[in-house]
């Protein structure tokens, strides 16, 4: 695992540390279109099997051998791990792996792991140390890759993950006037022949990009990587679970689009959290998005926890966090069904099935009906008595399709992000409307357009650009499906280390609200009568004259006359 970088608007990112770093527009952007076209359909995703859910170990950073049996313990033989190249060969054309760190991986294997191997394309004797370029470098570098298949039991290693998080500022350092893409492809274009002949079982990835970079991998595609890789693995680390899917069928439409799909590994996945307690329901929700969307292989970061990095861990001291319960009860009534499968259209209810009778919900406020023989669990697989909810927190039912209540909530622009009723518009000073479309960046996928920068969208955080005097907004549009009467909230923070923003609420062209906002604000209006395809209008622009990109995170929900409006809770995602 790297730096942790999150994107704010299109290739550009920033360092995280933690939730309050998360604020504003430190989120990752979502990739899909307003407009449901182009984007691939989950059986359209590339996967050779069921999906299968691993977790990172670090044997080659000491990690001590007796740490397997924690791995086997939540019901997994599959670790993601690597053996440096640069401690492995120390002098040309010797190369002896660290007998402690080789034992730990052998006596994993032993024991029935199969392991991911990242190897990273940099050793100080080679290139100057920059990412091997030349015929001496690559040999060389296909002979690590080969020692390190051969140095471990037959059919332990499954895969060879080729550089780690690449779209980094770093990752791939090349000489002046080279460009890493074209570095990186051939460097590929060298490998994959080379291992295939000698291990063709193992599985060759490329791309291992921090999150979703679905614009660097783009540069990667049209350069030929898809023709030299077996899978693309990505690092989809994220605040929250919801729209992971559709960046994910982003990602797979774009590889269409260059003429070839590969299965879609995500090699490592997770996220900070404020409690151990708040990884439990987030490792639930993504691994069921990441299984519903044709993921081949997944591995949780990571089976121990690390000072680095905060309530991440399955286990502390050999003792169990919550995570840990999570990902065995995931193991354990769920995987072993078969893939996780989208149920219904409604995006407010985020209803998924595993097998014949598992179903996975969350979404927007409502009674779960009780069935008298169906039995209910929260994340970490405890039973859940008495009256249940669906909210942000996922709730796994065994037995028949769960039913619903009403909602007081009629749409929500995080559950049904990107999908109707909602579109994503930007809208200038002199009135001109311009909609939003799939923007690709180095870190991620906004919704924005070229001439409009920095102006985009993603489902929980934006940025409008120009001044208060000669704004360009970010426009949210509801467009009622049916006549309705609904109140409209508006969940907004400003960015604390800019201007503020402008809020203007319309419902039919008519004014709902028009505030600026310095800091937080939630609104809520009088009921609106709707009619079929009225549309409500949340614009939200700069309230400064500074003439940067305003940034914000946001979320707006049509509230159902005489009920309750849900809290405006921040984080927007649903957990720390």
């Amino acid at each position: 695992m790297a730096s942790r970088l999150v994107p704010n608007a299109p290739g550009k990112a920033a360092p995280l540390k933690g939730k309050g770093a998360r604020l504003l527009p430190l989120v990752i952007a979502l990739a899909a279109c307003n407009q449901e076209a182009g984007s691939a359909s989950a059986a359209d995703l590339v996967h050779g099997g069921p999906f299968v859910l691993g977790v990172q170990t670090h044997f080659g950073q000491n990690w001590p051998a007796e740490t397997w049996s924690l791995a086997r313990s939540v019901g997994t033989s599959l670790l993601r791990d690597g053996l440096s190249w640069q401690e492995a060969e120390q002098s040309p054309g010797r190369i002896a792996f660290p007998p402690a760190k080789l034992g730990a991986l052998r006596q994993a294997c032993q024991g029935g792991a199969h392991v991911i191997l990242t190897a990273n394309p940099r050793n100080p004797l080679y290139d100057g140390g920059l990412t091997v370029n030349s015929p001496v470098g690559t040999a060389a570098f296909v002979a690590y890759l080969k020692a390190l298949v051969a140095a471990l039991p037959p059919g332990c290693v499954t895969a060879l993950e080729i550089g780690n998080e690449v779209n980094g500022a770093r990752a791939l350092p090349v000489a002046a006037g080279s460009d890493p893409a074209e570095v990186y492809v051939a460097l590929l274009r060298a490998v994959h022949p080379a291992l295939k002949q000698a291990a063709p079982d193992v599985t060759i990835l490329g791309g291992s990009t921090n999150a979703v970079g679905t614009g660097f991998l783009d540069q990667l595609f049209a350069k030929g990587l898809l023709d030299h890789v077996d899978a693309i693995a990505v690092h989809p680390y994220r605040g929250h679970a919801e729209n992971l899917d559709w960046e994910l069928r982003h990602l797979a439409a774009t590889m269409a689009a260059r003429g070839k799909r590969v299965p879609i590994w995500a090699t490592e996945f997770g996220d900070y959290f404020e409690t151990p307690a708040l990884a439990a329901p987030a490792l639930v929700k993504l691994i069921t998005l990441l299984s519903a969307s044709g993921v081949e292989r997944a591995s949780w970061y990571a089976l121990l926890e690390q000072k680095w990095f905060r309530n991440m861990g399955l286990f502390a001291n050999r003792a169990p966090l919550p995570a840990a319960r999570a990902f065995r009860f995931v193991q354990r009534e769920l995987i072993a069904r078969g893939r996780a499968e989208r149920v219904g259209e409604d995006g407010l209810v985020q209803l998924f099935r595993f097998g014949a009778d598992r179903w996975v919900v969350w979404g927007a406020p409502r009674e779960l009906r009780r069935d008298g023989t169906t039995r209910y669990f929260d994340a970490e697989g405890q039973a859940l008595s008495g009256p249940l909810t669906v909210g942000a927190n996922p709730i796994v039912a065994i037995g028949a399709k769960p039913e619903f209540g009403p909602s007081a909530v009629a749409a929500d622009s995080l559950f049904e992000f990107a999908r109707g009723p909602w579109s994503y518009f930007g809208r200038t000073a002199s009135g001109r409307t311009v909609p939003l479309t799939p923007l690709d960046g180095q870190f991620a996928t906004s919704l924005g357009d070229r001439t409009l920068r920095p102006l985009f969208l993603s489902d929980v955080a934006g940025a409008a650009t120009g001044t208060a005097a000669s704004p360009t907004s970010a426009v949210i549009r509801y467009t009622a499906p049916a006549a309705a009467v609904l109140r409209v909230q508006v969940c907004l923070t400003a960015n604390p280390k800019g201007e503020g923003v402008s809020l203007a609420v319309s419902a039919a062209g008519r004014p709902v609200a028009n505030r600026p906002v310095a800091g937080s604000a939630a609104l809520l209006s009088e009921p609106v009568a709707l009619a079929a395809g009225t549309p409500v209008d949340v614009a939200i622009g700069p309230a400064g004259a500074v003439g940067r990109g305003s940034t914000f995170r946001y979320r707006v929900r049509l509230v159902r006359r005489g009920a309750s409006a849900p809290d405006c809770a921040f984080p927007i995602g649903g957990w720390g």
